[in-house]
């Protein structure tokens, strides 16, 4: 290789670097709320198989926050309230987020940050951990019954309709891509 080639190699990689450098600064300021940063998600977060687990929420437990987020009610409505206090795209209590942030060592507010996906995955997963739903089946009912909701016979058609969306989506190949929320 001449020197004329390693040079053009070399600025090639310098400029990678800033530009995922300038990509990991973008990131941030979109994750931040000028107060508090989105942590990452605890170590250890309960997943089918441990060779899935990662520090996103996205990879072992994308299908699942799909699936509810197409089973719930949710018509893209800020302002929408349910019957049991219940908002944002996952259709979550103020018991729940509070609950789910305590697990993860923060104090999002509910109002600013109920509507935003991501901190609404964060709370979700942190909250499963936290009581111990380690399958699909009781991640949802919890979700849907409170801590009670996997023994709940009422919680089961929830599944059901979850369960289904998941696997005609891994049957036919879909899925979804997301960022990883991080520090």
């Amino acid at each position: 290789m001449t020197q004329a080639h390693q040079r053009i190699l070399v600025n090639v990689a310098i400029a990678f670097c800033f530009i995922l450098t300038a990509a990991m600064i973008v990131a941030a300021a979109i994750y931040a709320d000028g107060r508090q940063a989105v942590p990452q998600r605890p170590d250890g977060v309960a997943s089918e198989s441990s060779a899935d687990s990662s520090d996103s929420p996205s990879r072992p437990l994308r299908p699942l926050f799909d699936a509810i987020r197409q089973v719930e009610p949710w018509p893209g409505d800020p302002r929408r309230v349910g019957a049991a206090g219940e908002r944002g795209p996952y259709q979550i209590t103020r018991a729940y987020w509070t609950d789910g942030c305590k697990a993860g060592g923060v104090q999002w507010s509910y109002e600013l940050h109920v509507n935003d996906p991501a901190r609404c995955e964060q709370v979700m997963a942190w909250y499963w951990q936290r009581y111990g739903a380690v399958t699909d089946e009781q991640r949802a009912r919890m979700h849907n019954g409170g801590l009670d909701g996997p023994s709940q016979a009422s919680t089961l058609p929830y599944w059901l309709r979850v369960k289904a969306l998941m696997d005609s989506r891994a049957t036919q190949g879909g899925g979804s891509c997301s960022v990883a929320v991080g520090k």
